[in-house]
């Protein structure tokens, strides 16, 4: 039979506890480091990733997207240090609980989140202390949220001046534009429309290319779409070949050849994203084998004349709710990916979509 003192001795040294404390302190606080860093590189792509949530209103997004990075770091220097530590450790369990509350509501919606930043965590409940104890670590709170609003503040500040959507140049394409600030194939009067969001470094994209092309040329010359490819820069990592390569496609596309530009560069794809593979020059020979000679091709491409172009159609689709490309629309609305690689089914759809 055990007794009280057996009981005792199988716990934890006591010792033990302040080694303990400080390794789940470390850990957390690599945690918010590394959750911090990653979405500093990209104050675009965090945008997309709150959004997507489809919690906050519009005006939100983007303050809370640039200033969660900042309160992330804010929180890995107080719990490293040791600097109002207490305050901090709840700041995280709310913090955590937001990004776990978040996460579900999207599931619950049938959201599709290509992230999730975080799993669970427990919380140990606080010991009781007197009035005399709260009042001496008040300051401690204070400390917190000090720190939390000057992160917040400079935050904003800091990756509004960093956005390349916040901060390009927008420059309207010469080319005929569609209603989604794409560029757009067929006639002007055609009843249907159909949109693709693709982004020339994705390779479902250059897939879905592969099987629809003949049956979208076919409805084309027929007369019964018009077809918009609005190109994205979402799969830019340390990179800004999806953004310079969808630039260089609407360069394409003011010397007319937009489609025979969307071929070369989805035959011509590489094996890995973000390789380093699509150069400026690289994007000009693709227009020299496209057919096009007029000098101002390549002036274009290598001055980005239509980068700020397509970093707010990029903004623009996200608030859309494209989370993802290739995104394809007829008539403004979505059909999935299998339906439009369907020569027999997208041609149903474009029927049903004509007699509404």
């Amino acid at each position: 039979m055990r007794t009280p003192d057996t009981l005792t001795q199988r716990r934890l040294p006591a010792r033990w506890w302040p080694w303990c404390s400080t390794v789940a302190r470390v850990v957390l606080a690599g945690v918010w480091a590394w959750a911090g860093v990653t979405k500093l590189s990209d104050p675009d792509a965090g945008v997309r990733a709150v959004r997507a949530y489809e919690i906050l209103p519009e005006a939100l997004v983007k303050p809370f997207a640039w200033g969660l990075p900042f309160v992330e770091l804010v929180l890995a220097a107080l719990l490293l240090v040791g600097l109002a530590t207490r305050p901090a450790a709840w700041a995280s369990v709310v913090l955590l609980g937001v990004f776990m509350a978040g996460t579900v509501a999207a599931c619950s919606r049938g959201l599709q989140i290509d992230c999730v930043c975080f799993g669970g965590c427990g919380q140990a409940s606080p010991p009781k202390r007197s009035p005399s104890r709260r009042r001496s670590t008040a300051w401690r709170w204070w400390v917190l949220i000090a720190a939390v609003v000057v992160a917040v503040v400079v935050g904003v500040l800091v990756q509004r001046s960093r956005s390349g959507t916040e901060q390009a140049t927008v420059t309207r394409p010469a080319s005929a534009v569609g209603p989604n600030g794409g560029t757009l194939v067929g006639q002007a009067n055609a009843p249907v429309t159909i949109t693709e969001y693709g982004d020339f470094q994705c390779p479902v994209c250059a897939r879905l290319y592969e099987l629809w092309s003949p049956t979208i040329d076919q409805l084309v010359q027929q007369g019964k779409i018009r077809f918009e490819f609005v190109a994205l820069a979402y799969l830019d990592r340390g990179t800004t070949e999806s953004a310079r390569s969808a630039a260089a496609s609407v360069c394409a596309a003011d010397a007319g050849k937009f489609l025979e530009y969307e071929n070369e560069l989805y035959s011509k794809q590489s094996q890995a994203e973000n390789s380093g593979y699509l150069t400026n020059d690289r994007l000009v020979a693709f227009g020299t084998d496209a057919g096009i000679t007029d000098p101002s091709f390549a002036k274009c491409v290598r001055a980005g004349r239509y980068d700020g172009w397509v970093r707010t159609n990029t903004d623009a689709a996200s608030q859309r709710g494209v989370t993802g490309t290739p995104t394809v629309f007829v008539n403004g609305r979505q059909i999935s990916n299998g339906v439009a690689a369907d020569s027999a089914q997208l041609m149903a759809v474009v029927d049903q979509a004509s007699q509404r």
